[in-house]
C-alpha cells in the first residue's frame, strides 16, 4: 500500500472512531458528576428531560441531532448543541493525535491509542468543569496513576526535548550511588520488594495525614493509592539506579523521572498560586481539582511543559475572561478547560511553543 493511501485510510478510521467515541463521551459528561448514575447504568441512553430511552437510530453521531433538529423525538425538548460539538471535537482530536503522533512522529500504534484514551478523558473533564466546575477524581487522579507507568511501558510517549532538571537529577543519583551487576531474578525481586514496601509506607503515611487533616471525610482510595504509587515508583527508580549499570542514562529512567518531577512541579505551582490568591483576595482562588489536573498534565508534559502550559492557560483564560467580565459582569470562569487545551498543545508541539516563547522574550530583549 502506498504511504499516502495508508495515511488517508488511518485518518479516515480515526475520524469515524472519534465520532463514535464522542457519543460515549457525552454519556460520561452527563453521568459522571451526577449522583445515582454511572457510565454503565442504565445501559441505554435516555433523554435528560423525559427519561425516555433513545433508540440506536436516534443516537447516530451528529447526524441524528441534525435530523431531529436538536429536539427529543418523544418530548420535543431541546437537545443541547454540546452533544454534536463533543462528537465533532472527538473526531477532530483523534485525527489530530493520530496524524501528529503516529504518522508524523512515527509513534507506535499502542502508544497512540493510550494518548487517544487519555485525551478523550481530558475532553470529558473539560466539559464537566465548564458546566459544573467539577474535575472528576476518576480522571485526574486516575490519570496520575496511569501516566508514570505508561511512560515506562510506552517509551516513545516522551518525545519532547529533554529537560535539564531530570537529567541532572539522574546524573547525581548515578554519581553518588554504588552500582552492582546482580542476576535478572535478583533485580526483579529487589525492585518489587522496594516498590511494594514504599507503596505500603506511602499509603499508610498519607492515610494518617488525611485522618488528621480531614477527619470528617472518608479515607479516599484513589488519593491514598496515588500517594503509595508515587512513593513506590520513586523508590524503585532510585533502587534501579543503584543495582542496574547504565540505568540512570536509559530512556526508561528519564521518562519516569521527568514524569514524577512534572507531577510534583505542576501540582505545586497551582497549589502555591491558590494559597497566595486565597490570602490576597480572602476567598478560594483555585480549586483543588486544578491542583490534581496540573499533576496529571505535569506527568504527561514534564517540568518544562507543565510550567509553560500553565502560563499559556493563563493567557487563554485572560483572553476569554476579561471580555466576559466586561460584557456580562461574570467573574467566575472554570480554569480546567484552559489548562487542558494548553497542556495538550504544549505536549504535541513543544518545539513550536519553545520557538514562540523565544520570539516573545526577544521582543523585550531589545
Amino acid at each position: 500500500m502506498y504511504p499516502e493511501m495508508y495515511d488517508v485510510l488511518v485518518l479516515a478510521v480515526a475520524s469515524a472512531f472519534g465520532l463514535c467515541v464522542g457519543s460515549f463521551l457525552n454519556v460520561c459528561i452527563y453521568r459522571l458528576p451526577r449522583e445515582g448514575l454511572s457510565v454503565g447504568k442504565p445501559r441505554r441512553s435516555f433523554c435528560p428531560s423525559c427519561k425516555e430511552k433513545i433508540s440506536w437510530s436516534d443516537n447516530l453521531p451528529v447526524l441524528s441531532w441534525l435530523l431531529l433538529r436538536g429536539r427529543c423525538r418523544n418530548c420535543r425538548s431541546a437537545i443541547s448543541i454540546r452533544y454534536p460539538l463533543v462528537e465533532l471535537l472527538t473526531g477532530a482530536l483523534c485525527v489530530l493525535v493520530t496524524w501528529k503522533f503516529h504518522l508524523q512522529l512515527g509513534g507506535e500504534l499502542t502508544s497512540c491509542i493510550f494518548l487517544l484514551v487519555l485525551f478523550c478523558s481530558l475532553l470529558v473533564a473539560a466539559f464537566i468543569d465548564a458546566e459544573l466546575r467539577i474535575l472528576p477524581d476518576e480522571i485526574t487522579i486516575g490519570g496520575m496513576h496511569l501516566i508514570p507507568v505508561a511512560m515506562l511501558i510506552f517509551q516513545d510517549l516522551r518525545f519532547s526535548p529533554r529537560d535539564g532538571l531530570s537529567e541532572r537529577l539522574l546524573a547525581g543519583i548515578s554519581k553518588w550511588l554504588p552500582t552492582w551487576a546482580p542476576s535478572t531474578v535478583s533485580v526483579v525481586a529487589i525492585l518489587s520488594l522496594v516498590g511494594l514496601f514504599f507503596f505500603a509506607a506511602g499509603c499508610w503515611v498519607y492515610r494518617g495525614y488525611r485522618r488528621w487533616r480531614l477527619p470528617e471525610e472518608s479515607d479516599g482510595f484513589f488519593s491514598i493509592s496515588l500517594a503509595g504509587l508515587l512513593c513506590g515508583l520513586s523508590a524503585a527508580l532510585v533502587a534501579g539506579a543503584c543495582i542496574l549499570p547504565g540505568f540512570a542514562e536509559s530512556k526508561a529512567a528519564y521518562n519516569l523521572t521527568s514524569s514524577l518531577l512534572g507531577m510534583l512541579v505542576g501540582s505545586g505551582v497551582v497549589f502555591i498560586v491558590g494559597v497566595v490568591g486565597t490570602l490576597v483576595f480572602r476567598k478560594p482562588a483555585m480549586g483543588f481539582g486544578d491542583v490534581k489536573l496540573m499533576g496529571l498534565l505535569g506527568a504527561l508534559a514534564g517540568c518544562w511543559g507543565v510550567i509553560t502550559g500553565f502560563f499559556l492557560a493563563c493567557m487563554l483564560g485572560s483572553l476569554v475572561g476579561i471580555p466576559r467580565r466586561l460584557l456580562y459582569g461574570n467573574r467566575h470562569l472554570a480554569f480546567g478547560p484552559f489548562l487542558i487545551v494548553a497542556g495538550v498543545f504544549v505536549y504535541l508541539w513543544p518545539d513550536a511553543v519553545d520557538s514562540a516563547l523565544k520570539w516573545y522574550m526577544g521582543l523585550f530583549a531589545g
